[in-house]
């Protein structure tokens, strides 16, 4: 999907067969282990201090984990590797090296709100799939920036971009809605009367609610 305006282009992600097994097996993941999948994602996965990421190449520092939370990130990635998503990893005693999938979209797996938000992708394809148009991962470029967004849908010709920095200095239609998609709002976040905050959560009934409220009620 593509939305061309004079002050900016939004288009979507197309996701790759890598990507969409990388999304399947997450969401197996994170149903089967809530609380650990949100601990992998905050505290290892995304965490600066602990790992960082460049093109194909990602290195995890493993020497101040606990031997109990080592052990689910070795299976998690250990998975990614039986299906594809990362090609190659080189253990060492005080950290790991995981080269990935050339045709992986490696912001899915290095931005803390893609790898949260997985699970509500996947509610709005079960529950809604017929309904909205749903994209996860897009680009909106302007003429000095390119900013991430994590879900897209589209619904009666109405956009709603999901966005974890929903601030985007653009002079958007009336059938663009930005909302601000977090577990919990930022301290700093202010509020803007164009933005919704929608929150991230492992319960269907939240999401249900949510986009009643903000999408199909608006």
């Amino acid at each position: 999907m593509t939305i061309i305006d004079k002050n900016y282009i939004i288009t979507s992600i197309e996701q790759s067969p890598v990507d969409e097994k990388f999304l399947k097996y997450s969401y197996q993941y994170l149903k089967k282990y809530p609380f650990m999948w949100r601990y992998l994602v905050k505290e290892i996965i995304c965490k600066k201090e602990i790992s960082y990421f460049r093109d194909t190449t990602g290195i995890i520092h493993i020497e101040t984990i606990e031997f109990n939370k080592l052990s689910y990130l070795f299976e998690l990635l250990k998975a990614y590797l039986n299906i594809g998503v990362i090609d190659k990893i080189i253990y060492k005693k005080e950290f790991i090296i995981l080269h990935f999938h050339q045709n992986f979209h490696l912001q899915y797996f290095i931005y803390e709100t893609f790898l949260l938000a997985i699970n509500l992708y996947f509610f709005l394809l079960t529950q809604y799939q017929n309904i909205f148009t749903i994209c996860y991962g897009a680009k909106l470029l302007d003429d000095k920036k390119s900013y991430l967004i994590e879900i897209m849908l589209k619904y009666h010709e109405k956009l709603y971009l999901f966005s974890s920095n929903p601030n985007f200095n653009l002079d958007f239609s009336s059938n663009i809605k930005k909302l601000y998609l977090c577990d919990f709002p930022k301290h700093d976040f202010k509020k803007q009367a164009d933005v919704e905050i929608f929150k991230i959560s492992y319960s269907e009934k939240d999401y249900e609610d949510q986009i009643k409220k903000i999408v199909m009620l608006s």
